[in-house]
């Protein structure tokens, strides 16, 4: 487990595991001495101590912030880009876009779909195949970031897919 991504202290390079077997617990801190990482820096553990104790508030106005970024950008798919809607996640800042209708469109000019957004778009999204031939025909978008620049990026994708 980690505070990282909950409270976006990422950089601070915490995390915490809840081994009950004493022998596994064993081998993952002797794995943690020999790559060097076992012990965090004291700002990893004086952020990770704010964030539980004083960052509850924060993060259920994240979460609502997330909420208003995903549905505008459903909203935004819906009106403008219609051949392509995004997969709403359960518990997550990044959604899958399901991209299967551009697939005939993009074939043979661009290696990825994830290379036709970056460089027609000149947006950076990861593509769906990083997770397998199930992955095909989508790319996942990070919708956690200001949403005047999620919104930025959603025109820039969807005047790409207009020129296709």
């Amino acid at each position: 487990m980690a505070p990282s991504k909950t409270f976006n202290i990422a950089g601070e390079h915490l995390s915490c595991a809840i081994i009950p077997d004493q022998d596994q617990r064993k081998a993952y801190a002797a794995l943690l001495r020999r790559s060097s990482i076992e012990n965090p820096g004291i700002l990893a553990m004086a952020a990770t101590q704010a964030a539980y104790d004083d960052g509850e508030s924060w993060v259920h106005e994240l979460i609502d912030y997330l909420q208003n970024n995903l549905t505008m950008m459903e909203h935004f798919f819906e009106t403008h880009i219609p051949s392509l809607h995004i997969v709403r996640p359960e518990a997550s800042f990044i959604a899958f876009i399901d991209c299967n209708a551009l697939l005939p469109k993009i074939r043979g000019n661009y290696k990825t779909l994830a290379s036709f957004f970056g460089i027609e778009a000149h947006v950076a999204l990861h593509d769906g195949l990083w997770f397998g031939r199930d992955g095909r025909g989508f790319v996942r978008i990070n919708f956690g970031t200001p949403a005047s620049r999620l919104e930025k990026a959603l025109v820039q994708i969807a005047d790409a897919v207009d020129h296709l």
